[in-house]
């Protein structure tokens, strides 16, 4: 009798574990877990230039920058302001009209690029001598 009120135990116990699991898993799946803050650097886009490097385009705290990114590292090629959020016209406020709709190109990316090119930053070796002769005042 005491090894049928074991086993009886055992079962139930283990049915308890699997219902919490699969309860779990349930809650898990269907997407009910907290807001994730907003990203702070938001990529725009990238474009391959050669082998393993490429030119790519980031948002970072409402300025675009356009980096170089190569296997040794990354250079900062130009910064803008980021552009406003586009506003989308609702249809009531559009006129009603027959005419086929004109499309304006966008202005070319080389005149919106085309700021003066940043300070070059420092080298590794200045950074490591600055760092070594800082340590050496202490």
């Amino acid at each position: 009798m005491d090894d049928l009120l074991l086993a009886l135990r055992v079962v139930v116990s283990l049915g308890v574990v699997i219902a919490l699991l699969w309860i779990v898993q349930r809650r898990l799946s269907t997407g009910e877990r907290r807001p994730q803050k907003a990203a702070v650097v938001r990529l725009i886009g990238r474009q391959g230039v050669a082998g393993k490097s490429s030119v790519v385009v980031v948002e970072v705290e409402g300025e675009r920058l356009v980096l170089g990114v190569t296997e040794q590292g990354m250079t900062v090629l130009a910064r803008h302001d980021a552009p406003a959020e586009p506003s989308i016209p609702s249809l009531e406020s559009a006129p009603a009209t027959d005419a086929p709709a004109t499309v304006t190109p966008l202005a070319p990316a080389r005149a919106r690029l085309s700021a003066a090119p940043l300070a070059t930053p420092p080298s590794w070796a200045a950074v490591w001598q600055r760092a070594l002769g800082s340590a050496a005042q202490r």
